[in-house]
């Protein structure tokens, strides 16, 4: 697990430019809990307020996620979401784009 925390903090500020005190939402599904729980980790290690919110693994790539994970999506400073279907094409994550959040999907990482 420590490996997949440093790995997850060069993500979060490589990746996402992450700074502290910026608000790190992480969306993961039950089948990528460990991935999301050591982004969720990494995210505090960073000095960042850390979020971490878990859903049921969504059918196909695409298809929305819970109305509370869609509004979470667009209050947060940056979304990265480990889960074992795609949210990018989601209205959920056109609209925190929009809302002027960073959003990094990682569909199928395992």
């Amino acid at each position: 697990m420590e490996n997949l925390v440093k790995i997850a903090e060069d993500v979060l500020t490589s990746c996402l430019a992450v700074k502290t005190g910026e608000e790190v939402l992480i969306i993961t599904d039950d089948s990528r809990k460990e991935i999301g729980e050591a982004i969720y980790e990494a995210a505090g290690n960073l000095g960042c307020e850390k979020i971490l919110m878990v859903m049921k693994e969504r059918e196909v790539s695409g298809q929305e996620p819970p109305k509370a994970i869609a509004e979470a999506m667009k209050a947060a400073d940056v979304v990265i979401a480990p889960t074992a279907q795609s949210l990018t094409h989601t209205n959920a994550r056109i609209e925190a784009a929009k809302a002027g959040t960073r959003v990094a999907t990682m569909p199928g990482i395992t």
